[in-house]
């Protein structure tokens, strides 16, 4: 399984094989400053190929983008999926994952207020509904 980070000066690094003894074979994918402003990152199968090597990425703007096969592309090859849009900026956390027995991947968001939210089969052409799997967290304190 790879492993893909985004570190703090801009610079991605895929590692493409994890075990027990570490991490192998780095490859940069990007060292560029404009990389310090992705917000968050996770990878999955969208583009419908039989590897989860796209990259999923939602920017500080709210923009959202997908970078399909990291393996043959890098991240050299961007598909928009959202423009900037102030919704996206709320978006505290995401997975990928198969959750919905889409044919590609799903993306999974934890929203800013609690609210959590699964957006099935996400592909090179965008969103396909929202599915609301958990609500907003209620104000104030929780109950013990």
């Amino acid at each position: 399984m790879d492993l893909v980070v985004r570190w703090v000066d801009g610079e991605v690094t895929q590692y493409t094989h994890v075990d027990q003894q570490g991490f192998h074979e780095e490859k940069t994918l990007a060292k560029t400053a404009a990389w310090q402003n992705a917000k968050l990152v996770t990878t999955g199968r969208f583009n419908g190929g039989t590897l989860r090597d796209d990259l999923l990425v939602v920017w500080n703007n709210g923009t959202v983008s997908l970078y399909p096969d990291l393996n043959t592309n890098a991240v050299r090859k961007e598909v928009q999926l959202a423009k900037a849009d102030k919704i996206w900026t709320y978006a505290d956390q995401i997975s990928a994952g198969e959750f919905t027995g889409a044919k590609t991947s799903d993306l999974l968001v934890r929203w800013k207020d609690g609210e959590t939210t699964i957006y099935p089969g996400v592909d090179t052409r965008g969103f396909h509904g929202e599915t609301k799997i958990a609500p907003p967290n209620p104000p104030g304190p929780t109950p013990s």
